[in-house]
């Protein structure tokens, strides 16, 4: 970029209130072209949540989150730039943002996204939807909606997704992309991550082994002005074991092409029976599908993609199992058996580029793969 953003605050200091500073500067030469100081009218948090991000014009935006009490918690954004400053207060009124993702879209706005529940409830519940814009000179929408029954209908029966305050949970936010033809996108997938403490002797650092249980993905298509336009479903179940809580091959990659959100994942729940020795997948007639018969031996998993038309948010391949495609060769004349990791890839216009390893808490083999999205 051709500007960079600096938002620096003092040490912890109970008697005074929160504070930040907003500096920027220029990359080409790193002249300070911007700053100013803001001041809230809350005492000073130890751990507060601070964001900034910094448009090619030199426009900086800073967020702000402060747990006041345990029912009250704050919110605010600022921006400076050479010829504007602003400092606004965001209120959710009886709700807590739990979850947020802020970006500059192509028209150099400030564009966030958030997850929402009710103040003094689980901070793993999902009850409202938040979206925001701001440009140089202030807030310009900031919205708050429950997820619709149309949309809770697909974790419970419709009577209990239409009471008031319905949530779901344990959901992340994923992230928030920008649709070229305008509009945005909110990804969310379900994990819930738990740890067991492992036996340890005196003297040894504590070792815990990680469970991660991944479960579908929700996501959310809003317009340019920051209206709800569709929203989707797609269940997906995957289950790891690490004792690395890094090293696990749960998730998806992404990207969007062609007027389509493609997403790569590997399919976990497979099967080996005294009657069907092979691992193997259940396909949607019923039929047993051998993983060595359609990725060969070279595949730890099977990896599928699946694409979702991000005008509508209908699924491309619905009439196929798990309404994805096989990635068959991805694996093909490895060395060793490997499997796609979903946490490192990098999206462009036309591909994926998406990195495979070995199993294992030290894997010693890697490799890099293009996938071509149509």
């Amino acid at each position: 970029g051709s500007h960079l953003a600096v938002l620096s605050e003092p040490t912890f200091d109970k008697n005074v209130k929160e504070s930040f500073r907003l500096s920027v500067f220029k990359t080409d030469d790193f002249n300070k072209i911007a700053e100013k100081e803001y001041s809230f009218p809350v005492e000073m948090e130890r751990y507060p949540r601070n964001e900034v991000l910094v448009n090619n014009n030199g426009v900086a935006f800073g967020f702000k989150s402060i747990r006041v009490s345990g029912k009250e918690f704050k919110y605010y954004l600022a921006s400076v730039g050479v010829e504007s400053h602003f400092q606004e207060e965001l209120d959710f009124k009886e709700d807590q943002l739990n979850q947020s993702k802020f970006i500059i879209n192509y028209e150099g706005e400030l564009v966030g996204v958030g997850l929402l529940a009710e103040i003094k409830k689980y901070t793993t519940l999902w009850q409202k939807t938040w979206i925001m814009k701001a440009n140089s000179k202030g807030v310009l929408r900031s919205k708050v909606e429950p997820l619709g029954t149309k949309l809770l209908s697909n974790f419970m029966n419709e009577k209990r997704a239409a009471k008031e305050g319905a949530a779901i949970n344990y959901f992340q936010l994923k992230d928030l992309l920008e649709k070229p033809e305008g509009g945005y996108l909110l990804l969310t997938e379900q994990l819930d991550e738990r740890k067991t403490a492992l036996p340890a002797q005196p003297n040894q650092a504590p070792a815990y082994n990680y469970r991660f249980n991944y479960g579908g993905i929700v996501m959310i298509s809003f317009d340019e002005t920051a209206n709800r336009d569709w929203s989707t479903f797609y269940d997906k179940k995957q289950k790891f074991e690490s004792l690395h809580p890094e090293m696990q091959l749960g998730s998806f990659a992404y990207g969007i092409a062609n007027n389509r959100l493609h997403m790569i994942w590997n399919y976990t729940e497979l099967h080996s029976t005294i009657t069907f020795l092979k691992w193997h997948w259940v396909d949607q007639s019923g039929d047993k599908i051998a993983v060595v018969d359609v990725f060969g031996n070279e595949a730890a998993y099977p990896t599928f993609l699946t694409s979702v038309d991000i005008e509508d948010g209908s699924l491309i391949y619905k009439d196929r199992t798990f309404s994805s495609l096989p990635l068959a060769d991805i694996q093909r004349e490895n060395n060793f058996p490997m499997a796609v990791d979903p946490n490192i890839f990098f999206s462009f216009s036309d591909g994926i580029v998406l990195l495979s390893r070995m199993k294992g808490e030290m894997p010693k083999k890697y490799k890099f793969s293009w996938i071509e999205l149509e």
